[in-house]
């Protein structure tokens, strides 16, 4: 029976990929200019993300939304769409806490994770840290063991 072997408690596991804020422009008229996507190149596939806006009214919960872009194509020759291939749902991430994101290791490394932020935050803070650690399974182990 497969059992991941993760530390995902200890501190030293874990290293930032960002932790930055961002606010809404203004364009033309002094109409908001919302906050764009931000991506960022990664190489680990476990992270620990969390948003904050100190704006925020007492009942908004929804923080941003993430996503795994791949870099690749399946031919050399595609000029109709750019070489990034969106994997699995985005996940939701929620203001104010801590959320454990995996994404699945399809070879691709490294890739880009991709933050959306709703329009609705003027103001906008985020920290996205991976995990360095361990990552095998109990299967791994028992391999290594007999060797």
């Amino acid at each position: 029976m497969f059992h991941p072997i993760l530390e995902i408690g200890d501190k030293l596991n874990w290293d930032p990929v960002v932790r930055d804020g961002w606010q809404q422009g203004e364009g033309a008229g002094g109409t908001p200019l919302p906050i764009p996507d931000k991506s960022f190149l990664v190489d680990r596939f476990l992270f620990l993300i969390g948003c904050q806006n100190l704006d925020a009214k007492p009942n908004w919960i929804r923080g941003c939304f993430v996503s795994q872009l791949l870099l690749t194509s399946p031919t050399t020759y595609q000029p109709q769409f750019i070489d990034l291939v969106e994997t699995e749902k985005r996940v939701f991430i929620p203001l104010n806490r801590w959320k454990l994101v995996r994404f699945t290791d399809y070879g691709v490394n490294p890739y880009l994770l991709n933050i959306s932020i709703p329009k609705y935050h003027k103001k906008f803070y985020l920290e996205i840290w991976k995990y360095s650690g361990v990552d095998s399974d109990s299967v791994e182990a028992k391999l290594e063991t007999l060797t």
